[in-house]
């Protein structure tokens, strides 16, 4: 009976410990929303793109480029990440045709995410100046698909984040140690 209590308590353990290292490890940030929306055909360019996410991000580990069709990637000012949300501003330079706004996130659970938003500006005049208020976030959003996940990028950010690993060694640690003791008891022949 006490043999059956004790394996009963460290599977459960075992269970808990894991539990509580999966979902972390499992749910990887998403792009929500962009505004102004993806595959959006705009009459100027935008002052800012805001890319919102399902998480906080890591905000050193935040790379965003403004690529025009057929040309380089575009200076940009320093790009705002503030909880899940990035804003960048629009460069001066880019002002008419398809444009791609490439990102490149690591949430806060580690997992570097990277996508792009893609839109076509039909006029070639710089963008506007800032509207008043919040007239600029006025505009409709819709969630554009990742276009990978960063796996074949590097990045100074770990796959895995470090209290995930060390709670996965803990529960390691813990099955192999219950699983001693167990062989031990049963060569002593105890009860």
């Amino acid at each position: 009976m006490k043999r059956a209590a004790l394996a009963a308590f460290g599977a459960t353990a075992l269970l808990v410990v894991l539990g509580a290292v999966a979902p972390p490890a499992l749910a990887h940030t998403e792009l929500l929303t962009s505004d102004p929306a993806d595959g959006s055909s705009l009459a100027e360019a935008p002052r800012t793109v805001e890319l919102t996410f399902s998480e906080d991000l890591m905000p050193g580990a935040v790379s965003v480029s403004v690529v025009p069709d057929g040309g380089s990637p575009a200076a940009l000012d320093a790009v705002d990440v503030d909880g899940p949300s990035v804003t960048v501003p629009w460069p001066a330079s880019v002002t008419a045709g398809d444009v791609a706004v490439n990102y490149r996130v690591v949430s806060q659970d580690g997992h570097p995410v990277s996508g792009s938003v893609h839109y076509t500006i039909v006029s070639s005049s710089a963008p506007s100046a800032p509207a008043s208020g919040s007239a600029a976030s006025a505009a409709s959003s819709t969630a554009p698909q990742p276009t990978s996940d960063g796996d074949g990028e590097s990045t100074t950010s770990p796959s895995i984040p470090p209290l995930a690993m060390i709670s996965l060694g803990l529960a390691v640690g813990i099955a192999i140690g219950f699983a001693f003791y167990l062989r031990r008891r049963d060569a002593g022949g105890g009860t």
